[in-house]
C-alpha cells in the first residue's frame, strides 16, 4: 500500500510533503529577481551615458565646425576658435582641418558616470558655404 501511493505521486510518509525542504526557496527566489532587476538597470544607466555623450559629441562637433567657418575670413584662427567652442561644450577637439574656406573637426567627448567600457565617442563635422548656383536652367 506504501508502494502504491509513492507511486501515484504520493509520498510514502502519508501523503504529506515535507516543509522544511521548501523553507527559504521564496528568499532566493526573489534575490535572483532583484539581482536581474539592478543588472538591467545598471546595463540601462551605461546605455543611456554613451547615447548621452554620443548626442553631445555630435553638438560640440557641429558647433565648433559653424564656428570655426565663420572665421575663415575672419580675423581670428579658425581652429583656435573651434577649440574654445568644443571646450565650452565639455568637449576636446581632436582634430581641425581648413581646406579652403571649409573646416572640418573632430571632437571626443568623455563619457561621464559609468560606462563600462565603453570608448568616448568622437564625432567629425564639417561646415562651409553653401553651393548656391544662381543661374537658372
Amino acid at each position: 500500500m506504501v508502494a502504491d501511493r509513492a507511486f501515484l505521486g504520493g509520498s510514502a510518509g502519508g501523503g504529506r510533503m515535507n516543509v522544511r525542504e521548501e523553507r527559504g526557496s521564496g528568499t532566493v527566489l526573489v534575490l535572483i529577481a532583484m539581482m536581474v532587476l539592478f543588472a538591467t538597470a545598471v546595463a540601462g544607466v551605461v546605455l543611456g551615458n554613451g547615447y548621452v555623450a554620443r548626442h553631445r559629441a555630435t553638438a560640440a562637433a557641429d558647433l565648433a565646425a559653424l564656428a570655426a567657418a565663420g572665421q575663415v575670413l575672419g580675423p581670428q584662427q579658425p581652429c583656435s576658435v573651434a577649440e574654445d567652442v568644443a571646450i565650452q561644450n565639455q568637449a576636446q577637439l581632436v582634430d581641425c582641418v581648413v581646406q579652403g574656406s571649409e573646416v572640418e573637426v573632430v571632437v571626443e567627448v568623455t563619457i561621464t558616470g559609468p560606462h563600462l567600457g565603453l570608448d568616448d565617442p568622437r564625432r567629425r563635422a564639417r561646415a562651409g558655404p553653401a553651393d548656391l548656383d544662381t543661374t537658372e536652367t
